[in-house]
C-alpha cells in the first residue's frame, strides 16, 4: 500500500507539474524512494507495535511521517546530475509490481503476513 501510494502520487504529480520542466532522475527517484519507504516504515512500526499494540491512529500518523520523509529525500535526489536510467527504472517498477503480486498470493509464513482474523497467510479461500 505504501509503495503504490507514493508511486502513483509521484506519477500524478509528474503529469500535472513536472512534465514540461527539465528535471533529472524523476522515475528513478520515485522507484527508489517508494521501495525504501517500506523497510523504513517497518523498522519504526514493528517495535512500536510490540510496545503499544495495534493502534490505527498511530499507524496512519507513522505512514504520513514516512511519506513526508520520502518526499524530502526525493527533492534531494532530483537535484543530482542525470543518471540516464529512466527506462531502466520503469522496467524495475513493473518487476516490483510482479513481485508484490506474487507475494500477495504466496506470502512467507511469518507473523508479519498472518491475517489474524482468518488465521491464514495471503488471500484466503
Amino acid at each position: 500500500m505504501l509503495f503504490s501510494t507514493l508511486f502513483f502520487s509521484d506519477l500524478i504529480l509528474y503529469f500535472f507539474y513536472y512534465k514540461n520542466k527539465n528535471i533529472n532522475n524523476y522515475f528513478l527517484s520515485s522507484f527508489i524512494l517508494s521501495l525504501i519507504s517500506i523497510p523504513i516504515y517497518f523498522i519504526i512500526f514493528i517495535p512500536a507495535y510490540y510496545l503499544f499494540g495495534n493502534n490505527f491512529i498511530y499507524s496512519i500518523i507513522l505512514m504520513l511521517l514516512v511519506i513526508i520523509l520520502m518526499r524530502f529525500f526525493k527533492l534531494k535526489l532530483l537535484n543530482y546530475k542525470n543518471m540516464y536510467l529512466e527506462c531502466f527504472s520503469i522496467v524495475l517498477i513493473v518487476i516490483a509490481y510482479l513481485i508484490f503480486g506474487f507475494l500477495t498470493y504466496y506470502p512467507m509464513n511469518i507473523d508479519l503476513f498472518l491475517d489474524s482474523i482468518s488465521n491464514c497467510y495471503g488471500i484466503c479461500k
